[in-house]
């Protein structure tokens, strides 16, 4: 399985290097586009959602609109000792954020940490999703855990471009799916 998933992840990546940045900018404000048409987000008060890096979908115009909305802004912060994370508020993106050792942004230490309760609307990242609402991550597992967690009531949600859905991903037991996929062409409610 972890073969198969390798191979999942190797071709989407292949995908998503082959968009051009012009395709990237106009696919992603599209979707997010259609994100913010959404009434779970209108209504949400409290919003988690990840600052972007390498290949992944975009998220810095989002983060800077869930802020001018006025939504509290919940980032996550890893520890790579027990493979876990936990929501921290960032209220200016370019002060409260320091990269870490794995090389992506997250909110600098101290901040103060939101009870996932207080969440409304949870948008994850991953490299590949199919219509059954399937995620497939980079294969460290932090999403997953954290998304087990019973406490979490909050739709879960992930933008995407066209080419990262496909026809089905590969799931084990500990897998955790999204219940809605935003791209530039679709609103996809599993």
């Amino acid at each position: 399985m972890a073969d198969s998933k390798s191979v999942q992840r190797r071709d989407v990546s292949r995908k998503l290097k082959a968009l051009s940045a012009a395709d990237r900018e106009a696919f992603s404000r599209r979707a997010l586009a259609r994100l913010l048409a959404e009434p779970m987000y209108a209504n949400a008060k409290a919003v988690a959602a990840y600052f972007s890096f390498g290949i992944e979908f975009p998220t810095p115009e989002l983060l800077a609109v869930i802020l001018k909305d006025g939504k509290q802004l919940g980032l996550p912060r890893i520890d790579p000792r027990d493979l876990s994370m936990t929501l921290h508020a960032v209220t200016e993106l370019q002060h409260d954020l320091e990269s870490n050792p794995l090389g992506f942004r997250e909110p600098r230490t101290g901040l103060p940490v939101i009870s996932v309760e207080h969440i409304d609307l949870l948008i994850v990242p991953g490299l590949g999703f199919d219509l059954q609402g399937n995620r497939l991550g980079r294969g460290a597992g932090y999403y997953d855990r954290f998304l087990a967690r019973p406490e979490i009531h909050a739709p879960v949600c992930a933008l995407a471009f066209e080419c990262q859905i496909v026809d089905a991903i590969l799931i084990d037991a500990y897998d955790i799916s999204v219940n809605c996929i935003l791209t530039e062409d679709r609103t996809i409610h599993v």
